[in-house]
């Protein structure tokens, strides 16, 4: 999480369920693993869902809003931590990638602690000006699994999201 990276055999939905609730995106690497494929709209897609979540839930602190809930705050933490992710995967599988030859990506922005110290005022002192040790970013990297043979079948199950405009990992 945010620049620091460890092997784990969690699966994606494991990882995501460990956590606690918050705004997340699923992406898919490009060439080999060097990049990802519409980055910027998925930066842009989870600062959006991470501020109107903030705001669903009372708004937040304005250094809250501005370290996770815009896309200029928020890219150079998801940067860090999926360039952390992605480099100590390689180290530990080499180029071992999915069936597709690429990579699944699943990131998850957290700030329930950073949260309620923000609101009630305690902590925000000591966090950096830019915000940055305001909630917490974690990636999971995983080989991208090959495409289904066809017919393609899918079930929908569950209410829909209460908040729609939000990607909620606790959904």
């Amino acid at each position: 999480a945010d620049g620091h990276a460890a092997p784990s055999a969690q699966t994606a939905k494991d990882f995501l369920l460990s956590r606690p609730g918050g705004a997340y995106t699923t992406a898919r690497t490009s060439g080999g693993g060097r990049s990802v494929f519409e980055w910027e709209t998925h930066v842009e897609r989870t600062a959006a869902s991470v501020g109107s979540m903030l705001a669903a839930g009372g708004g937040g602190a304005a250094e809250l809003q501005a370290a996770l809930g815009t896309a200029a705050g928020l890219r150079p933490r998801l940067d860090a931590a999926v360039a952390a992710a992605v480099r100590e995967y390689m180290r530990e599988f080499g180029r071992r990638v999915g069936g597709a030859g690429e990579l699944k990506l699943t990131l998850v922005v957290n700030w329930g602690e950073a949260a309620e110290a923000a609101k009630e005022g305690a902590g925000c002192a000591e966090a950096a000006p830019d915000g940055s040790l305001l909630g917490s970013v974690g990636c999971h990297v995983a080989p991208l699994p090959p495409l289904p043979d066809p017919p393609i079948r899918a079930e929908v199950r569950g209410a829909p999201r209460a908040n729609a405009a939000a990607k909620d990992s606790s959904w």
